[in-house]
């Protein structure tokens, strides 16, 4: 989504002026909002909300190496997360339907970015049921492995990802590199008539 405005009727020596409320050039595509068709399912995917107890992004858990953390939040027009040499971040969303309305989903990620490395885009996936005492008991998903290695441009560029969760199935995705700026992660889940993965023979 890209917001231009055109405004009329200034003083001379201009009588009008035009540009992006963002600051965004229509020509700079990658920059636009972002606007998930169907049900949002990731938190503070620009990074412009901190926690300071974590020193990071709000809903965002990352990976510490020697107490300092592997992935620092660059402030500026647009907040991007700078990937250090085995940076990872990761964030947990679950798709949890109460009643009998029980429905799988499709996630569609995108992630924007660039770099000199390469991402690695993986998940992992469970479904939480109590057992005979009221306790929580975590099973992990029977399925096929899925894990993206995607090689990044120094020309900032939005890299897509797909896959299926099952009723009840909760998920953390995670991204991992060595060198590389994140500038935004959306994702959004749509309704799926699916019951179960295709498990690999």
């Amino acid at each position: 989504m890209h917001f231009w405005r055109t405004i009329r009727n200034l003083l001379p020596p201009a009588d009008m002026d035009r540009g992006g409320i963002d600051g965004v050039w229509p020509h700079k595509q990658p920059q636009f909002r972002f606007v998930p068709i169907g049900r949002s399912v990731i938190k503070n995917g620009s990074f412009t909300e901190n926690d300071p107890k974590k020193g990071f992004a709000k809903y965002w858990g990352i990976l510490k190496r020697g107490g300092k953390n592997t992935v620092e939040i660059l402030k500026g027009s647009r907040n991007n997360a700078k990937f250090h040499k085995g940076g990872l971040i990761y964030q947990h969303f679950a798709l949890l339907n109460a009643g009998s309305r029980q429905k799988g989903h499709q996630i569609d990620v995108t992630i924007t970015a660039k770099g000199k490395g390469n991402l690695l885009f993986y998940i992992n996936t469970f479904i939480d049921s109590k057992d005979e005492f009221g306790k929580t008991k975590r099973t992990p998903v029977k399925r096929e492995k899925y894990t993206r290695n995607v090689k990044l441009t120094e020309k900032e560029t939005q890299y897509k990802f797909s896959f299926d969760l099952i009723p009840q199935e909760q998920c953390y995705i995670y991204l991992r590199s060595d060198d590389c700026t994140v500038f935004n992660v959306s994702g959004a889940a749509t309704e799926k008539n699916i019951t179960q993965h295709p498990v690999r023979k």
